[in-house]
């Protein structure tokens, strides 16, 4: 979400950041090559090379519509049109599970979404039609539907709609969650549909705190705490800003322990312990996610509320964690809950599913 292009004065303040300023050469740099053929990399049978123009083609419109953001010329806008006809047409959104909303779909989601939010009606009409026909048929009504057929209890874990991630204790919750609520605050007007995702998204992270220890330890690992925990960070604060307060997931003990994670697992200046689904982080810590940290002051104890942040335009939901739009709506004038907000007793976990671990693509 954050700021359209039509705000020049948070666009002159964002571009100020290396980040943004990197994302602007970037776009010069992937204006000379083509599209990513997705279609021949999908033929072969490594799920990691066809991972490559996938992730390739987010960093490419995620380049543009930052350099466009900067400049504000039209320079961009066919490489913008031309990339998001490209993502629009793929038969698939997922990530290696076909039909399904996982990582990538998510992320794909809200990607395309921010990208018509902060462009508007520089895109051509019909693209704008089409990137709302396309979120409604790969992503909302499916949501929904799923929601709604096991509203009334678990999911039979071996059906061929079971998901599983909506109910889970791992990076997957957050993520995925994170994505289709930004898609769809962003894109939707109806308060009762904008309310829905409200309610599923909190009574969501529920599930994901009670998977993480009372003293903040992330059984995934270092990076997957920066990644679910980074995604949690997001989803916390466009429920923030959306219901204007009434809904605050920065409080809490256990999120200001799981704030501190990091800073208790450190050994060594930027050295950590590799365990779980881990895989090299670089040199220290992860920027984004404790910037978010930090401005979010999750840390202050249970009774903190977020100090309110400067309005930047984010990064898209793809490349690193972004804050909402500043619209709010009375989330309380809801539809009910279509889960309870406390997850049932069950004996068995799903099955384990294949975790991609590139971060790109996720929230």
């Amino acid at each position: 979400m954050g700021r359209p292009i039509s705000d020049r004065a948070a666009w002159a303040k964002a571009m100020q950041q290396p980040y943004f300023q990197k994302q602007l050469k970037d776009a010069a740099t992937y204006a000379t090559q083509p599209i990513p053929d997705l279609e021949a990399a999908t033929k072969t049978a490594s799920i990691n090379l066809s991972l490559v123009p996938y992730e390739m083609r987010t960093k490419r419109l995620n380049a543009f519509v930052i350099a466009e953001g900067a400049q504000d010329d039209g320079q961009y806008l066919p490489l913008i049109e031309a990339e998001l006809q490209a993502i629009l047409t793929e038969r698939d959104w997922s990530r290696g599970y076909p039909h399904e909303i996982d990582l990538g779909a998510a992320a794909r989601a809200w990607t395309v979404a921010t990208a018509d939010y902060w462009l508007g009606d520089k895109l051509k009409p019909e693209t704008r039609q089409r990137i709302r026909d396309e979120m409604r048929k790969r992503i909302f009504d499916p949501y929904v539907a799923y929601i709604k057929r096991w509203s009334g209890g678990y999911p039979n874990e071996t059906s061929k709609a079971y998901w599983g991630w909506e109910r889970g204790a791992g990076n997957w919750d957050p993520v995925c969650t994170s994505g289709v609520l930004g898609a769809a605050l962003t894109l939707l007007d109806s308060p009762q549909e904008r309310a829905f995702y409200v309610q599923t998204a909190e009574n969501s992270m529920v599930y994901y705190l009670m998977g993480q220890g009372d003293d903040g330890y992330c059984f995934e690992g270092v990076g997957y705490w920066d990644y679910g925990f980074g995604c949690y960070l997001c989803l916390a604060e466009m429920l923030y800003d959306q219901t204007q307060g009434r809904i605050n997931l920065f409080q809490g003990d256990k999120v200001r322990n799981l704030a501190l994670f990091l800073t208790r697992m450190q050994m060594l200046p930027g050295v950590y312990a590799a365990w779980g689904d881990v895989w090299h982080l670089g040199n220290g810590s992860p920027e984004e996610t404790m910037e978010m940290i930090n401005a979010a002051g999750a840390w202050a104890g249970p009774t903190s509320i977020r100090p309110s942040r400067s309005c930047l335009p984010p990064i898209p939901a793809a490349t690193a964690y972004s804050a909402s739009a500043s619209s709010a709506f009375r989330c309380r004038n809801m539809e009910p809950a279509w889960w309870p907000a406390h997850p049932p007793h069950r004996k068995r976990r799903r099955p384990a599913r294949y975790a991609i671990s590139s971060r790109t693509g996720a929230c």
